[in-house]
Order: C-alpha cells, then sequence, then structure tokens
C-alpha cells in the first residue's frame, strides 16, 4: 500500500494505491466514499485488499464534497487522471466502485470520456 496526495478542486486529498504482486499493467478499480468511515462499515482497505488478491490494482479514496455530485464527478476524473500516469495500470480497464448508494444514479459513466469501463455501487446492512 502506498500513500498518494493529489489535488482535487478544493482540497488537497489523500488516497492509497494498492498495487498487486507480478508483472503490470493491471486492470484498476477506483474506490471512492463520500463520507468518512464508520466503525460498523466494510473499509475501502477491505476491498482494496481483496481485489488486490485476485490481481487487481486498487486506488482509493474519501471525498467530503457536502454530496455534490459535480464536485464528486471532478474529483473522480482527477482520480483517473492520475491513474493513467501510472506505468502499472492497463489505461483500457480502468473500475469505479461507489461506496455511497445514494449517489449511484446520478453518476454519469459517460462523464469521463471512455476511460471507465464499469461502474458500481457497494452497499451493506449495518
Amino acid at each position: 500500500m502506498q500513500n498518494i496526495i493529489f489535488d482535487s478542486l478544493i482540497n488537497r486529498y489523500g488516497a492509497r494505491l494498492y498495487t498487486p504482486d507480478g508483472l503490470g499493467p493491471f486492470p484498476s478499480v477506483i474506490i471512492v466514499k463520500q463520507t468518512e468511515e464508520k466503525k460498523y462499515e466494510p473499509t475501502l482497505e477491505f476491498y482494496a485488499t481483496k481485489l488486490n488478491e485476485i490481481g487487481f490494482l486498487a486506488f482509493t479514496f474519501i471525498t467530503i464534497a457536502e454530496k455534490q455530485i459535480e464536485t464528486l464527478n471532478a474529483h473522480i476524473s482527477l482520480a483517473i487522471d492520475y491513474l493513467t500516469t501510472r506505468p502499472e495500470v492497463d489505461k483500457k480497464k480502468i473500475f469505479l466502485l461507489i461506496a455511497d448508494r445514494n449517489n449511484i444514479q446520478d453518476i454519469n459513466i459517460n462523464l469521463f470520456d471512455g476511460r471507465i469501463q464499469a461502474l458500481a455501487s457497494l452497499s451493506w446492512l449495518a
């Protein structure tokens, strides 16, 4: 796991990059959450570690963007920009997991210029 700092529209965000063992380039998953993690919820690290075990690179971050969808889209776009600079990332296999079921319907995969291959939502019972 590698800590990453990247600049967003309004802040600097901390992110984590989980690279699997082996030779890349790897398919990659951006895992983003819009609220702080709660004690009873599965952590982003849990999902990233599981994805690493099956050969995916994972990039995780939490964005507190007052739930504004435009800001979330901008943060995701910046994360994609960052990942596409990494040699270990397969630029044709970048996926997105949103850990906020309330906003999945507001995410438009077309906004990311074909750089995201699939979009999914994570949800759980507390």
